[in-house]
C-alpha cells in the first residue's frame, strides 16, 4: 500500500512538472512527499531531493518575506509555512549526511509564521498572540557563527526567551499531549544547541569543554540522532562513573532498544554496556 502511494505521488509530480513549475502547490505537494522520507531514514537521495526543493522554492520567490509583495494573509502564511519547512528539512539532511546546511539566516528574509489558528487568518486577525493555536508546536532554529562566549550567550538568552514566552501556556495544568509533546520537544531542541556548539570540544580528548550540560531529554523514536549518541557514547566511555551515566543509559536503550537485542548477543567477553554500544554502531 505504501509502496503503491509512493509510485501515485511520484507520477502526480512528473505529471505537474515539477522541474519547471512556477505554483506553489506543486513545491507543496512536493515537500509533503519529502516530509515522511526524512523522517525514517536519510541518505544522500534525499539530501539531493531537498536540495531540489530548496532552489525550487528559491526561484519562486519563496526565501523573500511576503510583505514585500502583494500577497494575502492567507497566501503570505502558506509561503512562510512552506519555506521554514524546508529550512526544516535542509537542517534534518545535513544534520545527517553533511557536509552543512544550503539555507544561511543571511540568504533570507522570510518571518516566522504568526501565532494565529488558520481561521484568524482567514478572517484578517492581526497580531501574534501568547496563546496556544495549531501554529504554536511549529519548531524553528537559530544559527549564528559566533565566538564560543557569544554563542553560549545567544543561547542562553534564546532559552530564557523562549521559556518567558510559552511558560505561561505550559505551566497550566490540563494540558493537552500535543501542548505536552510541545513542552519537551522546546526542552530538547533549546539542549541540542549546546550539543551543536560543544561537540567540537570531543574531537581531541585532552580538550574539555567550558560548559557541562546535564541532562538528556526524551527522544523520538521517529528522530536519531546518531551524531549525539556518539556523544554520549564518548561521554560515557571517558567518564563511566559520572553522574550523567546514569541517564544516558536509558535514553540510549529507548532509542535504539538495547535491552531486548543484548540478550541475543552471544559475545561473553563484553560487559552488557559494551554490547549495547556495540549494537547501537552497528546501526
Amino acid at each position: 500500500m505504501l509502496s503503491k502511494l509512493i509510485i501515485e505521488t511520484e507520477s502526480a509530480l512528473k505529471n505537474a512538472r515539477l522541474l519547471s513549475t512556477t505554483r506553489l502547490e506543486t513545491l507543496q505537494a512536493f515537500v509533503l512527499y519529502l516530509i515522511p522520507m526524512c523522517r525514517s531514514e536519510i541518505s544522500r537521495a534525499h539530501s539531493a531531493l531537498v536540495g531540489m526543493a530548496v532552489r525550487l522554492a528559491e526561484s519562486l520567490g519563496l526565501h523573500r518575506d511576503p510583505k514585500e509583495s502583494q500577497y494575502s494573509a492567507v497566501e503570505s502564511h502558506v509561503r512562510r509555512l512552506v519555506w521554514y519547512q524546508i529550512c526544516f528539512l535542509d537542517l534534518r539532511t545535513a544534520e545527517v549526511q553533511g557536509p552543512r546546511v544550503a539555507i544561511r539566516p543571511e540568504d533570507f528574509s522570510v518571518e516566522l509564521p504568526v501565532n494565529l489558528d488558520d481561521e484568524q487568518i482567514a478572517a484578517g486577525a492581526d497580531g501574534d498572540p501568547l496563546v496556544w493555536t495549531e501554529m504554536t508546536y511549529t519548531p524553528f532554529g537559530l544559527s549564528k557563527k559566533l565566538a564560543l562566549s557569544q554563542a553560549l550567550r545567544q543561547i542562553e538568552i534564546f532559552r530564557q526567551h523562549m521559556e518567558s514566552q510559552y511558560d505561561p501556556i505550559f505551566s497550566q495544568t490540563d494540558l493537552t499531549p500535543l501542548q505536552i509533546a510541545a513542552k519537551h520537544l522546546m526542552t530538547l531542541l533549546i539542549n541540542r544547541l549546546y550539543t551543536a556548539v560543544l561537540h567540537q570540544f570531543y574531537r581531541a580528548l585532552i580538550v574539555q569543554p567550558p560548559l557541562r550540560q546535564s541532562g538528556c531529554g526524551s527522544w523520538s523514536q521517529a528522530y536519531h540522532q546518531y551524531h549525539v549518541s556518539m556523544l554520549l557514547l564518548l561521554e560515557v566511555y571517558l567518564r563511566p562513573s559520572s553522574p550523567g551515566a546514569d541517564r544516558i543509559w536509558p535514553c540510549l536503550d529507548y532509542v535504539y532498544e538495547t535491552t531486548t537485542v543484548v540478550a541475543l548477543e552471544e559475545d561473553r567477553n563484553l560487559t552488557n554496556q559494551n554490547r549495547k554500544a556495540r549494537i547501537i554502531l552497528n546501526f
